[in-house]
């Protein structure tokens, strides 16, 4: 009995999330349009802390999206049992606790009130389905063009979509973006 009263309080949970997000973004005025990477300048970057491996990662990520001309702005989130290690964590990246957004996944931080506003020519979301909050931050982004993972409560605040492997590293799905938003081309693009 107790086991079902925590399936469906966290089906509850899950619902109102969905629902905050799908409401923060019918209030949200984007233009929306596709840009190649060839062509994007500013490219937006959410993360977050998992591993060593991949905070490595990221810093080579960052510098060879840098080295090809784009101008990165990242924020990253990390809950309190990744905070152990934060030397090996990107010095690009500003990274964010759950203290820094609201129960209802809002952003209580400038910072992050400032990223979602900024007009990005592509922001690529390399998060998990469980950062809620960045998630929340992808749906309320003005972004031109969104990139995200597959998931079935998501799929509406992406514009490429990528379906990969559960448990898929982030350098893997960071490679599948950038090499499929370099095949896709502009309007008027060759």
């Amino acid at each position: 009995m107790a086991k079902e009263s925590v399936n469906f309080f966290k089906k509850i949970i899950r619902w109102v999330r969905l629902f905050l997000i799908r409401r923060a973004m019918t209030q949200i005025v984007r233009q929306r349009k596709v840009i190649s990477y060839a062509r994007a300048r500013q490219i937006g970057l959410l993360c977050e802390a998992d591993g060593r491996d991949e905070m490595a990662f990221l810093n080579r990520f960052i510098e060879k999206l840098e080295a090809d001309g784009k101008q990165i702005t990242s924020i990253g989130y990390f809950s309190k049992k990744h905070m152990t290690d934060i030397s090996t964590m990107p010095e690009a990246v500003q990274w964010f606790r759950r203290k820094d957004f609201s129960m209802f996944l809002r952003p209580k931080a400038a910072q992050l009130q400032n990223f979602a506003r900024q007009p990005f020519d592509i922001l690529i979301d390399l998060t998990s389905a469980k950062a809620h909050q960045m998630k929340y931050i992808a749906a309320i982004s003005t972004a031109s063009f969104k990139a995200g993972s597959h998931n079935q409560d998501y799929m509406n605040i992406f514009d490429l979509v990528l379906q990969v492997k559960e448990n898929c590293p982030v350098s893997e799905f960071a490679e599948h973006v950038i090499h499929y938003l370099k095949i896709i081309k502009t309007p008027g693009e060759k």
